[in-house]
């Protein structure tokens, strides 16, 4: 796999995970707390993955 393919991989990984902040964000200001909590929920689950992958790949 090139450079160029993993910069990019990572340029949209960054990109989603900071539009899901904010996101959860924009949830809780509007007051629609059960949305965000069940976004955090699958955020945080699929940091879960994404840390236990890369564990397992070393």
């Amino acid at each position: 796999m090139s450079a160029f393919n993993v910069l990019l991989g990572t340029l949209l990984f960054r990109t989603i995970l900071v539009a899901a902040v904010l996101l959860i964000l924009k949830y809780i200001y509007e007051g629609v707390f059960m949305m965000a909590g069940m976004l955090l929920l699958a955020l945080s689950f699929f940091a879960y993955l994404s840390f236990t992958e890369a564990r397992l790949m070393d």
